[in-house]
């Protein structure tokens, strides 16, 4: 079975229908069984412990394939129900009340609430996260392919540049980078692909159009993952 997690740009957002999302057409190019728990608004923090937490579970997953979301988006366990709609529905069920910073931001103000987020520690986070979860895969001998959805370039001035030298010199980064089933978001991401193959693309957010989906999923298939 095939694993995939991700942002709404995995979960078939604007689509008629999420079975046309490129996971679920990746995974009936590879005639494997698939569960999808890419949700819109994700950020990398439910991402990556949300797949950890499944697939100690499952004993029957083969293969993970997750397309990471922004670097800017952070969690805050929020107790107001009006932001429960918001919490992934795996998590839910173990009374999890984590919510994405973006729909915070659309209560409290996008200056009021960025304040509280240390977006240095989220990059940092982000790789020993990474790193963590391939450890596990291997222990279990679990196939992978990490890469970004979107371009997380330096933030945009967003946060100090400098943490990227901290990270650079981290070992967990230099064994990720060499790690052909980790792809940094310096060399691909599905916006950028989708920038240059998908005309087709929302023009404001770049996701992907039907046959955007098509072509992205044969093109993962043909250059990155093989049965």
């Amino acid at each position: 079975m095939i694993y995939f997690n991700g942002d709404s740009y995995s979960a078939g957002r604007d689509l008629s229908s999420t079975d046309k999302a490129w996971p679920v057409k990746l995974a009936k190019m590879m005639q494997m069984p698939y569960i999808n728990h890419a949700e819109p608004g994700s950020c990398n923090d439910r991402i990556l412990r949300s797949t950890t937490n499944f697939i100690i579970e499952n004993k029957s997953i083969n293969m993970i394939v997750l397309a990471n979301s922004f670097l800017t988006r952070e969690e805050i366990w929020e107790k107001d129900a009006e932001f429960h709609n918001q919490i992934h529905s795996e998590e839910k069920k173990l009374g999890s009340k984590l919510v994405t910073s973006e729909f915070l931001e659309q209560k409290y103000g996008f200056k009021k609430y960025r304040k509280f987020i240390n977006l240095e520690k989220q990059v940092c986070d982000y790789y020993q996260d990474v790193y963590s979860l391939t450890e596990i895969c291997k222990r279990r001998d679990i196939k992978y392919f990490i890469f970004s959805a979107v371009s997380n370039l330096l933030g945009g001035g967003l946060w100090d540049n400098e943490v990227m030298d901290f990270v650079k010199n981290l070992n967990t980064y230099k064994e990720l980078i060499k790690d052909p089933g980790f792809c940094d978001v310096t060399e691909f991401c599905l916006v950028d692909w989708a920038t240059e193959n998908d005309q087709k693309r929302h023009a404001v957010t770049d996701h992907l159009s039907e046959d955007g989906h098509d072509t992205f999923a044969t093109y993962i298939h043909e250059n990155y993952i093989k049965n």
